[in-house]
């Protein structure tokens, strides 16, 4: 999944390919399994992927991307403002926030998605 999300992001925003850590990007998938909490889960894929830089480039967009994809399953979804999101993707690459910090801040800038959203069909 990590992977695909990271192809869709170099589609969509621009990007070298490459994977230079396939362990981290299985580590933080097996370290998911074990939380049923959507936070924690879009945390740990959001801290991980952007402060573990498993990939050429793209980490941080793939980081918020594959958190707010987790989050969406459970009927969530980012709420921050753009400027929000890239202080927290900046201060993650350079190690300044921890897995803590990023669970905090995800629960503050998450939001129900409305129901009727989720019924729409954008096909």
């Amino acid at each position: 999944m990590i992977i695909d999300l990271h192809t869709v992001a170099l589609a969509m925003y621009g990007g070298l390919d490459g994977i230079l850590y396939y362990a981290t990007i299985e580590f933080l998938v097996d370290k998911c399994q074990y939380s049923n909490d959507p936070i924690e889960q879009a945390a740990i894929l959001l801290h991980g992927i952007s402060s573990m830089h498993p990939f050429e480039d793209g980490n941080k967009r793939t980081g918020v991307y594959a958190a707010n994809v987790v989050l969406r399953e459970y009927g969530l979804c980012l709420i921050a403002d753009q400027d929000d999101v890239i202080r927290m993707g900046l201060a993650l690459a350079s190690y300044n926030v921890s897995l803590e910090d990023t669970k905090s801040w995800l629960r503050k800038n998450s939001g129900v998605i409305a129901q009727e959203l989720l019924r729409r069909d954008y096909t």
